[in-house]
């Protein structure tokens, strides 16, 4: 090999090696070249001064190999050889093809022919020859220069997550202390200790969701993991739409709760679930107007819990709702009070819903709003449990 090859190396790269005969020439003197070199794969047979077959090295002696054969070998002309070998499935390149795509076309062949030599034009119009041991040492070498890539980025991600993770800890961490000094101060006063105990929360949900992202970035896994219990979820609806009050309330908007039930008892992750209601509801609040309306409903129907998040903002065009719930999506839409927005929140929604085994969908019309509906199967009101150690958890 001429140098170090990467992902993006090409043909051109490899060693290669010229052997050429015509046609009319003696199969001794095939002999003599792989004789004389014994790294020579094979040899490119001209005729009339144009390529005609490739000749390897293991098909030559394979056939020479055969009873009586030496005689013929010494007196005939290469032509000779391809009367009894007729096959002209050659792999044919131009030098500028990559090394991984010509390795998978040459794996592919048939058993026969799998460690052929295969044939390169280059740049000047010549033909010449890799051997298959060059070329799968070279996709070894792509391959392992590939893994630890692989390995540095992931240990890069790795360092780059528990510097964020401490960075944020750290305020995080004094937005908990003083919340609870808050709580402890403005116990007489109900609507301070209730923002303080709201601080808290959110304080508290934020650095699990750090954990939680620490934790998978360093067991190097791509799962959520659950942790199940039942629970009322009407009750964290409420609580959870109660935390969000400043910020709907600062654009001037109405946030309005609907149920027929006083309990939805579910077996989910508590956490999870609550995750993906702060998701959606702050969302629906970031992207409707000042002055809009938002509804959240909560309701059976057959054997699941569905919760419905609807908006009055921009709504979703065709190709929004097509990637609405991918990594990293910007949409259409942009939020109405200069917020942020990472494009991972209905991401890792549905993720979350799906290992819950439920689902997620979202039902828009460009202009008129968009509604998004979870649907938990988990329904539990048939399970027995102690309505006090729920109303505890809440």
């Amino acid at each position: 090999m001429k140098r170090k090859i990467s992902f993006s190396s090409v043909l051109a790269e490899l060693e290669m090696v010229k052997a050429q005969l015509d046609s009319n020439e003696r199969l001794m003197n095939v002999y003599n070249i792989f004789e004389s070199n014994c790294d020579t794969p094979g040899i490119v047979i001209t005729k009339n001064g144009s390529f005609y077959r490739m000749l390897s090295k293991a098909r030559f002696f394979q056939v020479m190999s055969k009873q009586y054969m030496f005689d013929l070998f010494s007196r005939r002309s290469v032509q000779f050889f391809f009367d009894d070998y007729s096959s002209e499935n050659y792999l044919i390149f131009e030098e500028t093809v990559s090394i991984i795509e010509a390795a998978k076309k040459a794996l592919l062949r048939a058993d026969k022919e799998r460690n052929d030599p295969i044939i390169i034009i280059t740049s000047q119009k010549e033909y010449k020859l890799i051997s298959m041991q060059t070329l799968l040492l070279a996709q070894n070498e792509i391959q392992t220069n590939m893994l630890a890539v692989i390995s540095e980025t992931n240990e890069f991600k790795k360092e780059v997550l528990q510097i964020v993770a401490h960075d944020l800890r750290n305020p995080l961490s004094v937005i908990i202390g003083f919340s609870k000094l808050l709580m402890y101060e403005l116990k007489e006063s109900e609507k301070s200790y209730l923002y303080s105990t709201q601080i808290s929360s959110a304080a508290n949900n934020m650095n699990n969701l750090i954990n939680d992202f620490l934790v998978a970035a360093i067991n190097d896994t791509t799962d959520i993991e659950l942790h199940y219990s039942i629970f009322n979820i009407r009750q964290y609806i409420e609580s959870t739409i109660k935390s969000f009050e400043n910020l709907y309330l600062a654009k001037q908007q109405e946030l309005i709760f609907e149920t027929f039930v006083e309990n939805i008892l579910v077996n989910a992750d508590k956490n999870k679930i609550i995750e993906v209601l702060e998701n959606l509801i702050s969302n629906a609040i970031k992207y409707s107007n000042f002055g809009g309306k938002i509804n959240v409903s909560l309701f059976k129907e057959n054997e699941n819990v569905i919760i419905k998040v609807a908006d009055e903002g921009p709504g979703l065009t065709n190709h929004d709702k097509d990637v609405v719930f991918n990594k990293f999506q910007k949409l259409s839409a942009k939020p109405t009070g200069n917020e942020t927005s990472t494009g991972l929140g209905l991401y890792i929604v549905k993720r979350i819903i799906e290992r819950h085994e439920g689902k997620i969908w979202v039902e828009s019309e460009y202009g008129k709003g968009s509604s998004f509906f979870v649907a938990l199967p988990n329904y539990a009101d048939n399970i027995k449990v102690d309505e006090m150690q729920i109303s505890k958890s809440a």
